[in-house]
């Protein structure tokens, strides 16, 4: 554990000699900074004409009918910020020559590599760390803020931060060179986000790109709900992509063959598949609504209702084809 916590500080001191870091987290409090400004504008002309400014915690934090809360806003753009600090994690030692040293050291690969993502699990805790400034501002300002509820949805955005974190450190240490796997990040982060959109009409691919997708993964936590299958989710991206590292490191020392390459990689697939579908069943499916109303959970007279029936409970829901929205009912749209 002492040599994981040496790589990670190097790994921080590292990126903290560079401009990267520094950029990357002033460009972010500037960003956070004007979301949280344009809410509060925002509340304020609300109130200029009259309308209810109840449920403020909802309103900047998560969402309202009109527009997007502050949480959501953030959890959009992440993905501009993590591919840049994590394009140097291997690429910077592939480049220079010094992966040889490591890969020759007595550290084991395993070590380097959680080193490495211990050093961007620190970078994530800054990221959480400004966006919990704000949450104290509401709860100085904010009458019966419903701060469990925002806490949920900052370990959302924690876990979100570290799967990209997972995936830009495989990337990088696929390539020597910087601005290469920083764009490789990009695009890959883009895939799994549209993934969620392809093919939607049908069943099967419906399930198969939703449980592989990562767009809309955070709806639930920011909407202060804990879901086991998401959790499950996020750990299993960043289980996958680091082991998938360790992988193509251990057969580029070990000079592997590329049927052994091949069967190395097909079987953490399929255990990442096999993890997935288990986790997606409703059955093995816990909830834990942390909002200070319940507002995510059916009242108790329901729940009591629903344990006094004998069989199983099926329900069907109906739309009007003909409606402007029935785009919004149709099956394409269930995991929007």
């Amino acid at each position: 554990m002492k040599k994981v916590i040496s790589i990670a500080r190097v790994e921080l001191a590292g990126m903290f000699y560079s401009p990267i870091a520094w950029i990357a987290l002033i460009l972010f409090i500037i960003q956070v900074g004007m979301d949280f400004s344009d809410k509060l504008i925002d509340l304020e002309a609300m109130q200029f004409i009259g309308r209810s400014t109840s449920n403020l915690t909802n309103v900047i934090f998560s969402e309202d009918s009109l527009q997007k809360g502050l949480l959501r806003l953030i959890q959009e753009r992440m993905f501009l910020f993590i591919p840049l600090l994590t394009m140097g994690s291997m690429s910077r030692e592939i480049h220079s020559g010094s992966i040889k040293l490591l890969l020759s050291s007595p550290i084991r690969l395993s070590g380097i590599i959680m080193g490495k993502f211990l050093a961007m699990m620190v970078i994530g805790l800054l990221f959480i760390i400004i966006l919990l400034l704000y949450m104290l501002a509401g709860i100085f300002t904010i009458e019966n803020m419903d701060w469990p509820s925002v806490m949920v949805a900052l370990l959302g955005i924690y876990l979100l931060i570290c799967a990209y974190a997972a995936i830009g450190i495989f990337i990088s240490s696929l390539t020597r060179y910087q601005i290469m796997a920083a764009i490789s990040t990009f695009i890959l982060l883009g895939v799994l986000s549209y993934m969620g959109r392809i093919w939607q009409k049908y069943d099967f691919f419906r399930e198969v790109t939703h449980n592989i997708s990562i767009s809309g993964r955070l709806n639930a936590f920011i909407d202060g709900l804990i879901i086991t299958r998401e959790v499950i989710y996020f750990l299993g991206i960043i289980a996958f992509f680091l082991s998938l590292t360790m992988l193509r490191l251990w057969f580029d020392r070990k000079s592997a063959s590329i049927s052994m390459r091949v069967a190395g990689y097909s079987l953490l697939c399929a255990a990442l598949i096999i993890v997935g579908f288990i986790s997606s069943r409703p059955v093995f499916t816990g909830y834990w609504d942390f909002t200070s109303t319940q507002r995510n959970t059916m009242s108790e007279d329901g729940q009591k209702m629903i344990k006094r029936l004998n069989g199983p409970l099926e329900i069907t829901t109906y739309a009007n084809l003909f409606d402007s929205q029935f785009d919004d009912v149709s099956p394409a749209s269930r995991y929007k």
